[in-house]
């Protein structure tokens, strides 16, 4: 009973948090004193795995070194380990090539891919940068499910250009995007404003959205209305108008662009030329709501667009005015 007592005791005591610190060296150190049974390290390692004790789990990892044994464990857990004990991205690659030079049967793009999907889920692109370098040398290359975790990652953490480069890479290396994948190519292109590779992608879009009957929202309001924007602020709003012919809630799309005046008149002259005259129904009942100074914008502007020019005159001078000047009359008064 003493002796429970007293092992209790200095177990407690090794826990306070004035004594965390030296814990775990006392424990890095235990670990380097000797070579251990690879049974018992391999447990040693699976306990401090389950626990989340980053500094044991490196211990143990190192430990194995001179053990001549890959440990049995989840490489992404050692990485993770090795990352919050504040070891360098270039460290933890150069551990990883000399692991798998050192046991060929456990390199693997499966294993790879264990070790991006944990970094892409801890946006750690850095890291992940330079697990993805060491491939060529240990004579691996990427595989789809690579380039699906990397792309994710590099949009969840707004690298568009590296995820417009991976796509681009993964499509050059024969692998065809998928349906997800294309939707993803579209919100990078939109959010790098590139109109071209935005349509191309929207195309992709639209063909298996056909293909498949078309029963659900080709995308999303508010991607949709993104794609909108982008249309009319590149110039292109009459053209994108008759690739959206038949796009159900294109009207609700409509409601979720941010609309200044010269939103509003690109669509305008879009919805008049392509002969929509719901669009411009529409764009007059979404001018009536909005805040009175640029509901008179939008409003002159649409009656700019209908309303016959003014001619009058003025001794021997004649003077042709447009009725666009309406809409500075009413701003001013």
């Amino acid at each position: 009973m003493i002796l429970s007592s007293v092992v209790a005791y200095y177990i407690l005591h090794s826990l306070r948090p004035g004594n965390q610190g030296y814990a775990n060296k006392q424990k890095e150190a235990d670990f380097h004193s000797g070579v251990s049974d690879p049974d018992e390290l391999g447990t040693a390692l699976h306990a401090a795995c389950e626990a989340g004790d980053h500094a044991a789990v490196v211990a143990c990892w190192d430990a194995f070194k001179l053990c001549g044994q890959a440990p049995m464990v989840q490489l992404s857990q050692v990485v993770t380990a090795m990352r919050a004990c504040k070891r360098h991205a270039q460290s933890i690659a150069d551990e990883l090539f000399k692991f798998f030079q050192k046991y060929p049967r456990e390199c693997s793009m499966s294993a790879i891919n264990g070790i991006l999907d944990s970094l892409g889920k801890q946006l750690d692109a850095e890291l992940a940068t330079q697990v993805v370098d060491i491939l060529p040398s240990l004579q691996l290359s990427l595989n789809r499910d690579s380039y699906e975790i990397l792309i994710a990652m590099h949009v969840r953490t707004r690298m568009y250009s590296e995820a417009r480069r991976v796509l681009a890479e993964m499509e050059a290396n024969d692998f065809p995007l998928t349906v997800r994948l294309v939707f993803v190519a579209l919100k990078v292109a939109l959010n790098m404003s590139d109109y071209a590779e935005a349509m191309r992608h929207f195309r992709n879009l639209k063909t298996s959205w056909q293909g498949s009957g078309g029963t659900e929202a080709l995308l999303p309001k508010a991607v949709m209305a993104q794609l909108i924007r982008l249309g009319c602020k590149e110039g292109h709003m009459g053209m994108l108008l008759l690739e959206l012919e038949g796009i159900p809630w294109l009207e609700e799309a409509i409601d979720c662009v941010p609309m200044d005046s010269v939103t509003a008149d690109a669509l305008l002259d879009a919805a008049q030329n392509c002969a929509r005259a719901d669009i411009v129904e529409h764009l007059e009942l979404l001018a009536s709501s909005r805040p009175v100074a640029l509901r008179c914008q939008m409003l002159c502007q649409m009656c700019a667009k209908r309303a016959p020019q003014i001619v009058f005159a003025s001794g021997a001078h004649f003077y042709r005015v447009n009725a666009v000047i309406a809409k500075w009359v009413v701003l001013v008064f």
